[in-house]
């Protein structure tokens, strides 16, 4: 046996097997002292040898999909290796071999996963000869397969805006894939040949069924040897080899391919998703947009509203039908609540259809089939005359057939393996019913036995018994043994009775224990011959899911709308974007009922596309941001909004700088992961993007961060007519001055008021500029101690004076120069004094040589002109 998982473990290194023993998965070795580690379970030791023993660990093979769980959570591959033969009929060592291979992005199993879970793997290809690389991505549980060529940069941001779970390279993979994946964990190098364009289109067409390239949407014709293979369809081939590899399924219910970014989507980056609370951040329990959406009855529906929520819709039509099915349910509660209440707990059918593909399924997932199917006629005739049916939705006709078969057929309480037999019902199988009639005949003439040889024999205490060692036999006193029919043949003899077993009790055993074993077979061939029976009807029920999850996700829109008094967005093709009263999805839930202020928002060619947001701390600009960003990202979902009324001229992309974290490991400090953010704003931004821009350039000086804060909003307002819609909160005043140069710029303010002299904040978005950002108040508010609120008031009155040494500290300000102007200076003035005033301001003797050849490089260069 040890010598049997050696075999495996050689075939798979850097593999956990899990080794099938029994009623147990067993780990050996290397894969103990891990698996233990990780799943927190007890190492032993197993004789090895003459002196040696070999580190064991196991866990019980009905609780084993938690525990490949945590494995496949921790990064691990496991190969999963099973009993091939019977027991009861092995010769020898049981056949074992390997059944599946999970990783992290293969995970079908569903005890492994979350329900909200959609694990998604991709593959990489290329170069090709023109520079262009081959990404495709799939969803295993749900049969999703989408193939894409693209340009180095277009393959980062495709990789983050469809994260995978694992990533598939060739070993000898070009070093620019490398370094596009370094980023990311999950990695995996496959070999080379895999990636081979013959390879690939074997692959393709052997799963597909076609020899016709065409039939697949990809070139393969350019050369008889087909090597030529467009890079895109390279990885395809690659991925699905490798899927099978793992699954060692035929995966039957990925039916086709379409383009990765063929539907219109806003793109939704990781970064903005998580600065606008949208799905949620890792291991955080604050409240996001789709906990506040979610009021789903269905996993599919659950997944596919986060799926909505990362990938909105800029085609208008697609939205408005959208918005036109949840109108319907919010007019029509009696519907909404009967759909509601048809839609309830139904069965998990998109993963079931998974499960189907992979020839992965038991009796029992049959029941929650059969329930679902049971209650479509129900849900049909609520949607058929509204907005929520659609041409392509399964017919009541094809699925009722499945389901009367189902329900005449399928026991109510069927076993979690097929080969232990009470799947089916009487009546279901005319060879089945006449192994159960004679096994019912058989057991009904052992029951009257009994009595009926007590009677014969004139032996009243005679028993007829069942062990699993003897089977059926007649036990007798010793007292009674002279009672005893001569052609009775002796079984076993005990202390103080006889065993015996009759020629017709033998026949009638043969038949009871043998038609138990001949019914589980029979039964587990029409289980086997079912499943292949409803894999031909993998397009049915997966068309089933996505109505069902469709409709759940409708119905949780609308249910959102009517008690949170959202409304219904106007939607327009031009860069209009006006929204009346509105407010925060998220953080309105969180204040008390009327705690939170509505605010108006809206852009115009006469309220400006570049708004300059300004206003004290803790006054509210941050949450302004998102929630414009989140109520535009709502409309483009088809979901009602939070505000009195809203028009959104349609985005294409949402950017977000909101924030950073720092970047250690890649040596990139925290304005770095900034700018960069900031670069990739820049270069994808469009007349239609929408972008939000919190504090940028505040990780640096205040004069770096001004100048570079200003020549962005130059950057994008230099051209009005096609300036993106922006939000440009900040803390540096001298960029209100901007609006005075660019028409597309307007201020906009944080309103404030004084109170008892004390700052009350009013939340309030009003026109104009605020020159305060009351940050020493807040710093009083948060606990800061009173001697340094104090001096913090004094330093601030100084600066502002233009009186600050900070060579004196506290000592007496220093007389200002005559020349100095008064309050702050102009940074951007053409006029030089500022130069001239700055050399007043030096010190000498407090400098080193070097601090004064810098100072005085850098004057020298403001004189000349040739800098800020």
């Amino acid at each position: 046996m040890l010598r049997q998982h050696a075999e495996i473990k050689a075939r798979y290194p850097g593999h956990l097997v899990f080794f099938r023993m029994g009623d147990f998965y067993e780990m050996f070795g290397d894969d103990a002292v891990e698996g233990a580690r990780i799943l927190g379970i007890t190492l032993t030791k197993r004789p090895h040898g003459k002196n040696g023993a070999i580190p064991l660990a196991g866990v019980p093979h009905h609780q084993a999909e938690r525990y490949l769980a945590r494995l496949v959570a921790a990064g691990q591959r496991v190969v999963v290796c099973e009993q091939t033969e019977d027991p009861r009929h092995a010769t020898g060592l049981v056949k074992r071999d390997v059944t599946e291979i999970i990783t992290p992005g293969t995970v079908m199993t569903p005890g492994a996963l979350e329900e909200t879970q959609t694990p998604a793997i991709a593959a990489v290809a290329g170069p090709d000869a023109n520079g262009q690389f081959g990404l495709a991505w799939a969803e295993p549980t749900s049969g999703r397969f989408a193939v894409e060529h693209c340009a180095p940069e277009e393959l980062v941001e495709l990789l983050s805006s469809h994260p995978a779970s694992e990533i598939l390279i060739a070993a000898d993979a070009d070093s620019r894939i490398g370094s596009l994946t370094a980023d990311r964990s999950g990695v995996t190098r496959w070999p080379e040949w895999h990636f081979e364009p013959d390879e690939a289109a074997r692959t393709l067409k052997s799963h597909f069924g076609t020899d016709d390239p065409n039939a697949l949407g990809l070139d393969l014709a350019e050369s008889p040897r087909h090597t030529r293979l467009p890079v895109g369809a390279v990885a395809a081939g690659a991925l699905l080899g490798y899927l099978k590899e793992t699954k060692r399924a035929p995966l039957s219910h990925i039916t086709s391919m379409r383009p990765l970014v063929g539907r219109a989507v806003v793109a939704i980056d990781p970064q903005t998703a998580v600065n606008l609370d949208i799905i949620g951040r890792p291991h955080s329990n604050r409240p996001t947009l789709c906990d506040v959406l979610d009021r789903c009855r269905t996993a599919m529906g659950r997944r596919l509203l986060r799926e909505r929520l990362t990938h909105p819709l800029t085609d208008r039509e697609a939205i408005e039908r959208r918005l036109d099915e949840v109108t319907h349910l919010v007019h029509d509660r009696g519907t909404l609540a009967k759909l509601s209440e048809a839609t309830k707990g139904i069965f998990d059918l998109e993963r079931f259809v998974g499960r189907l593909g992979s020839e992965r399924i038991g009796p029992r997932d049959l029941l929650g089939l059969r329930d679902a199917l049971s209650r479509w006629p129900t849900i049909v005739t609520l949607i058929g005359p509204t907005p929520l049916a659609y041409r392509d939705d399964p017919a009541v006709t094809e699925t009722e057939r499945w389901h009367q078969e189902l329900a005449r057929g399928l026991k109510d309480d069927p076993p979690l393996a097929t080969t232990q037999g009470g799947i089916f019902r009487r009546g279901y199988s005319d060879e089945l019913d006449s192994l159960y009639a004679d096994a019912a005949e058989a057991r009904a003439w052992i029951a009257d036995l009994q009595s009926k040889l007590r009677s014969e024999t004139g032996i009243p205490s005679l028993k007829v018994g069942y062990n699993k060692v003897f089977d059926y036999y007649i036990e007798v006193p010793m007292t009674h043994a002279e009672k005893v029919p001569a052609d009775w043949i002796r079984k076993q003899t005990l202390v103080s009775a006889e065993r015996f077993v009759t020629a017709e009790l033998k026949e009638k055993e043969e038949i009871v224990l043998r038609t138990d074993e001949r019914a589980a077979e029979l039964e587990t061939r029409l289980f086997l011959e079912l499943r292949t029976r409803l894999v031909a009807e993998i397009a049915l029920l997966s068309a089933l899911a996505r109505t069902l999850a469709r409709i759940d996700v409708t119905a949780s829109l609308a249910r959102a709308a009517l008690s949170r008094g959202y409304s219904r967005p106007t939607l327009t093709n031009d860069r209009q974007l006006t929204i009346r009263k509105g407010r925060h999805p998220v953080l309105e839930t969180i204040n008390p009922a009327g705690g939170f202020v509505p605010n108006d928002t809206v852009f115009s060619t006469d309220d400006g596309f570049l708004h300059i947001l300004t206003g004290p701390n803790m006054a509210g600009k941050s949450t302004y941001l998102r929630q414009v960003g989140l109520i535009v990202l709502l409309a483009q979902i088809g979901s009602f909004v939070p505000a009195e009324a809203a028009t959104i001229g349609l985005v294409d992309r949402i950017f977000t700088r909101v924030g950073a974290d720092d970047d250690l490991s890649h040596n990139r400090s925290t304005f770095m992961v900034e700018m960069a953010e900031t670069a990739r704003i820049l270069a994808g931004a469009t007349a239609a993007s929408l972008i939000l821009f919190d504090e940028v350039g505040r990780g640096t000086s205040t004069y770096d961060g001004v100048a570079i804060a200003w020549a962005i909003a130059e950057h994008l307002a230099g051209d009005a007519a096609h300036c993106p819609r922006t939000l440009f909160a900040t803390h540096y005043h001298e960029l209100t001055s901007l609006a005075d140069r660019f028409a597309a710029i307007c201020n906009y303010q944080l309103a404030t008021k004084e109170k008892d002299g004390r700052v009350v904040f009013l939340f309030r978005v009003r026109p104009g500029a605020c020159d305060d950002s009351f940050g020493i108040h807040v710093a009083r508010m948060a606990g800061v101690p009173p001697p340094v609120v104090a001096r913090a008031h004094e330093i601030l009155s100084a600066l502002e004076s233009g009186t600050f040494d900070p060579l004196r500290g506290r000592g007496a300000p220093r007389p200002k120069p005559a020349t100095a102007s008064a309050g702050q200076a102009n940074l951007f003035s053409d006029d030089q004094r500022a130069a001239v005033d700055a050399l007043a301001q030096l010190h000498p003797e407090a400098m080193t040589p070097m601090e004064a050849l810098n100072k005085l490089d850098e004057l020298t260069r403001r004189l000349r002109g040739t800098a800020v």
